[in-house]
C-alpha cells in the first residue's frame, strides 16, 4: 500500500475494493472519502482514484470484474444501482453485516481458488448478491433522476429504453428518437457517459437477452429468433458467433452440459 500512497489508481472495468483493516483518505472523483475496516469502494475503469492518506496498518482486497463478467453481472442488476456507484463510491457495511461479509469473502475466495465445473455461474450470482444486497441497502438514498442532470438523465433513459426494447428494436435510430434527440448527439453522451458508442450497447443487451432464453432451455432456435424479432435463424446465428466468438449451438450445449451434471 506504501506505493499506491499519492498516485492515480488503475481500476478494472469495475473493481470492488473491501477494506480488511485500519483506515485511510481516498480521493475518488475528486472528492475526499474516508474508508474504514468493512468498507467497500466500487470503482469504475474511468473513476479517478487517489490513496491520499492511510494509516500504518490499512490493508485492502480488491476483485477485478472484466467487461464481458460485469456485463452478465449487470443484466440482472436494478439500473439506478450504476448512478449510485458514481455517487457513493464508498459504502459502509453495517455492524450488523460484518459476519456476513466476511462469509461472503470465504465463499468468494473458495469459488476463485476451487474452479469446479460451474465456477464462473457461481462467480456472477455471487457477485450479483453483494450488489443486490448493497441495493437494498440503499433503496432509500438510490439517485433520483430529477438529481441528475440532462445529459445523465437522457443515458439513463436510453439504458431503460434498452432494456425494454432491444428485443423488437436494434438501430439507434429507434432510440434516438425516443429520445428526442439525434442519433449523433445519442452516441456523443453515450460514449461520453458510458464509455462505448449506442449501438454497442444495444447488441450487448440483445446478446444477453438470447443467452437468457437459451439457458431457460424451452425454446428452439427459429423460436429465439422468433422472440428477439429476427428475420431468420441463418441471421441470429451469424449475430451471435459474430459477438460471442460462439455458435448458438455450442452455447446450447454447455447449458444442456451444465444442467445435466446439476
Amino acid at each position: 500500500m506504501d506505493k499506491m500512497e499519492k498516485k492515480q489508481l488503475s481500476s478494472s472495468y469495475v473493481t470492488v475494493c473491501i477494506c480488511l483493516q485500519g483506515c485511510a483518505i481516498f480521493n475518488i472523483n475528486f472528492r475526499q472519502y474516508r474508508v474504514r475496516k468493512n468498507d467497500l469502494i466500487v470503482l469504475y475503469d474511468d473513476t479517478f482514484s487517489m490513496l491520499q492518506a492511510k494509516s500504518r496498518c490499512f490493508n485492502l482486497e480488491y476483485l477485478l470484474i472484466d467487461k464481458e463478467l460485469a456485463t452478465s453481472i449487470a443484466y440482472s442488476l436494478p439500473q439506478q444501482l450504476f448512478a449510485f456507484f458514481n455517487d457513493y463510491p464508498v459504502i459502509e457495511i453495517p455492524k450488523g453485516k460484518h459476519d456476513l461479509l466476511n462469509y461472503w469473502k470465504k465463499i468468494m475466495f473458495s469459488i476463485a481458488t476451487e474452479q469446479s465445473e460451474h465456477w464462473q455461474l457461481q462467480l456472477k450470482n455471487h457477485l450479483q448478491n453483494l450488489f443486490l444486497e448493497i441495493s437494498n441497502d440503499a433503496k432509500n438514498i438510490l439517485v433520483k433522476p430529477e438529481k441528475r442532470n440532462r445529459q445523465e438523465q437522457l443515458c439513463w433513459r436510453f439504458w431503460d429504453l434498452i432494456t425494454r426494447h432491444c428485443k423488437q428494436h436494434k438501430e439507434v435510430k429507434f432510440y434516438a428518437e425516443k429520445l428526442s434527440i439525434s442519433p449523433f448527439y445519442l452516441s456523443k453522451i453515450s460514449q461520453s457517459f458510458f464509455n462505448d458508442p449506442p449501438k454497442v450497447l444495444i447488441d450487448r443487451q440483445v446478446i444477453l437477452e438470447i443467452k437468457a432464453l437459451l439457458e431457460v432451455g424451452k425454446l428452439s432456435i427459429k423460436e429465439i429468433a422468433d422472440e428477439v424479432n429476427f428475420e431468420d435463424t441463418s441471421y441470429l446465428c451469424r449475430y451471435f458467433k459474430r459477438h460471442t466468438g460462439i455458435t448458438l449451438t455450442e452455447f446450447k450445449k454447455g447449458v444442456k452440459l451444465k444442467v445435466g451434471e446439476n
